[in-house]
């Protein structure tokens, strides 16, 4: 139903569901998402957190409960989508969406280093190299020097500069265009 737009029917669904089986994180997460997708990020929060409560080590409904909280666009809950995405690195660094909205989150918290750090973050992951070390040499000039965030994105622009000059790498670039 929620793929048809036919959000009412499909969240009355959902609350049979959770009346059955009122702590299923899965539910509660479905639920959530239903709502996100229909514009409700404020009225998907509540659901979202129960389900990061009842898998409080599962990183992909950490990143969307951080999602949900970019969404609202409110200080308030910007600033709590940092500790949720940082929480979800810290779980899985390999997903690339939590990198995506930590850089949102740091931006629109006008943390504009560590917003760059987490997308050259999300650049290198990609094997997007020029755009890695471009992000990480933003984040070099943004950061406070010797702090951990700008030691790594001094080790990313290293990285990305050799993985950039490898001459596999530039033809592979070449054969994607």
């Amino acid at each position: 139903y929620s793929r048809k737009a036919q959000i009412d029917r499909a969240i009355a669904l959902m609350d049979g569901l959770i009346r059955e089986r009122p702590n299923d994180p899965y539910f509660l997460e479905l639920k959530a998402q239903i709502l996100l997708e229909a514009g409700r990020p404020m009225d998907a929060l509540p659901f979202y957190q129960r389900a990061v409560q009842a898998l409080p080590n599962e990183p992909l409904i950490r990143t969307a409960l951080g999602n949900a909280q970019v969404q609202t666009g409110r200080p308030d809950q910007i600033r709590a989508a940092i500790a949720t995405l940082e929480r979800s690195r810290q779980l899985d660094a390999t997903y690339g969406e939590t990198w995506r909205l930590l850089a949102i989150a740091y931006g629109r918290d006008n943390q504009i280093g560590l917003a760059s750090l987490a997308q050259a973050e999300l650049e290198a992951l990609n094997h997007e190299w020029i755009e890695a070390r471009q992000f990480a040499e933003r984040a070099i000039r943004d950061l406070p020097r010797g702090t951990a965030a700008a030691l790594r994105a001094e080790d990313l622009r290293a990285n990305a500069e050799r993985e950039a000059r490898d001459p596999e790498y530039r033809r592979s670039r070449r054969n994607r265009r």
